[in-house]
C-alpha cells in the first residue's frame, strides 16, 4: 500500500486492524478500526462504519464491491485468511499480493 498508492489513501482491514499494525507499516489511514479497549469516543461512527465493512465483506457482485469502496472512500482491502468474504472469483482472483494469511485487494 505504501509503495503502490497515495499519502491519501485509505484502507480496511477485515480484522478492524485492532493492534495499528497495517497503520503503522503502511503509513495509511484506516476506514475503521477497533482497539483492544472499549473507547466510548466517536462510538456511533465506529459501529457505523464497521457496519458498512461487514455488509461490504458479504456482498457477492463486483460492481457493488467496487462502487462501495469507492462511495465510502477506501481503496486498500486487507483479508485475513478465515474471516468471511463472500466476494465473487472475478474480484478474488485480482488481488495485488498475497503472502501467509492475507490478501490484498486495490479497489
Amino acid at each position: 500500500m505504501r509503495d503502490h498508492g497515495d499519502p491519501g489513501d485509505v484502507f480496511q482491514d477485515s480484522q478492524f486492524d485492532r493492534i495499528y499494525a497495517f497503520a503503522a507499516l503502511s503509513e495509511r489511514r484506516p476506514f475503521v478500526s477497533h482497539t483492544m479497549v472499549l473507547i466510548p469516543f466517536r462510538a456511533e461512527l465506529v459501529q457505523s462504519r464497521s457496519a458498512i465493512v461487514d455488509r461490504v465483506m458479504r456482498m457477492g457482485r463486483a460492481n457493488s464491491i467496487f462502487a462501495a469502496a469507492r462511495g465510502f472512500g477506501f481503496r486498500w482491502f486487507v483479508h485475513q485468511r478465515g474471516d468471511r468474504l463472500d466476494w465473487p472469483e472475478e474480484v478474488t482472483s485480482k488481488a495485488v499480493l498475497a503472502t501467509g494469511p492475507l490478501t490484498l485487494y486495490d479497489l
